[in-house]
């Protein structure tokens, strides 16, 4: 199974809709988010992945949580800290990371209990293995705002390792 994963759209409505766009043309099986939706006209442009398993937390640029689940419940919820889930035997862990330094996130991966962990809030691509064991991915920014390109990431489950990690660069 193909999961798509991505973060801080900040209300970047065309690079949400291009993304939408790569996931469902690589039939991918559950969506992450990693927080910073910002405003839940967001949810509109998310809509064509409706049926799809999808996973969500809070970002530190998410205000209005109670408009922002109301109009995702056709998605899913978005969860206030962090999301753990087990897909395909794999364990995985979603945080916005904002509360804790990076290097906390990379202390969690070397603690061995999860198989992936994920993050946003860095603006910044991260991927990879951490203690031998662990797929660490950060997919960068979906608005490009701050690095001048917007991006997102598709991960085989099925493979092991930070080869099986499609960038995805809009």
């Amino acid at each position: 199974m193909k999961i798509g994963i991505m973060s801080d759209s900040h209300d970047r409505l065309e690079n949400v809709e291009k993304i939408v766009g790569k996931f469902k043309n690589a039939s991918i099986g559950a969506v992450f988010h990693c927080g910073d939706f910002c405003s839940p006209f967001v949810a509109k442009k998310l809509a064509p992945l409706e049926g799809i398993p999808f996973y969500a937390v809070r970002g530190n640029n998410d205000g209005d949580i109670l408009f922002l689940n109301a109009n995702f419940t056709k998605l899913g919820q978005i969860k206030e800290n962090f999301v753990k889930v087990e897909i395909e035997s794999r364990k995985i862990l979603m945080l916005h990371g904002h509360t804790i330094p990076e290097e906390q996130i990379t202390d969690i991966a070397l603690g061995g209990h999860f198989d992936i962990v994920l993050y946003g809030h860095y603006h910044h691509l991260r991927n990879e293995v951490v203690g031998g064991k662990t797929l660490v991915l950060n997919p960068g920014e979906s608005c490009g705002y701050l690095t001048g390109e917007g991006s997102a990431m598709i991960v085989d489950l099925l493979a092991k390792g930070k080869q099986n990690v499609e960038i995805i660069k809009i």
